[in-house]
């Protein structure tokens, strides 16, 4: 199923005007004059294989606004029609922002979970990438790096050594679930945050 709206000098979409689209594959919303969208405008169209946005006037977009596009590729090799198109707007590149936390201080051989979060178009729905890296705003993965648990989650956790020191992470989200974000689309992956981790001993703890 496709719906067709680009170049219809449309500058806003009414609430809920898609709900009842719950089997729409396909939505061109180009060569348009939107400023804005509505919070979950796409929330139903839970089979969207292809949405196009590209050609607007598109600043910023609402958190969330494609959290349940779980069908939505950013790209799709097999298809250059589908996936999802937000070039030539002035906000393109879109991209998540996440916050790697507050520097934490632990205790040797305690079990740590470092708290990151993410906003931005995609909401939750996002790759979590964390590695150790050998310094702060580094993006060189540091050799012997520790196992981290869910270190493709929100909150990985990790077992901190013994010995006392400084332990740096990075972290980038990558949007969607699958396919990989590209300029020429409009979107991209996340700027990097990093996040410290000082280990001390339970006598300097």
């Amino acid at each position: 199923t496709r719906l067709d709206l680009w170049g219809n000098d449309l500058v806003t979409l009414p609430d809920g005007i898609f709900d009842q689209l719950t089997s729409l594959i396909v939505l061109v919303l180009s060569y348009n004059d939107l400023v804005t969208l509505p919070d979950g405008i796409f929330d139903q169209l839970t089979s969207l294989a292809s949405l196009d946005l590209s050609y607007n006037d598109l600043s910023t977009l609402p958190n969330g606004i494609f959290e349940n596009l779980t069908q939505l590729p950013l790209e799709d090799n097999n298809d250059s029609f589908a996936g999802l198109f937000l070039h030539d707007n002035p906000g393109a590149s879109f991209r998540p922002a996440v916050n790697a936390g507050a520097e934490l201080t632990v205790q040797s051989g305690a079990t740590v979970s470092i708290p990151g979060r993410v906003t931005g178009p995609w909401g939750d729905f996002v790759r979590w990438e964390w590695i150790q890296v050998d310094g702060p705003d580094s993006d060189t993965p540091i050799s012997g790096a520790l196992s981290l648990t869910g270190g493709n989650t929100a909150t990985p956790s990790f077992a901190a050594p013994m010995a006392e020191g400084d332990l740096h992470f990075r972290l980038v989200a990558t949007p969607g679930h699958e396919g990989e974000p590209t300029e020429s689309r409009g979107h991209a992956n996340s700027f990097p945050d990093w996040v410290t981790v000082r280990v001390a001993t339970a006598t300097n703890y």
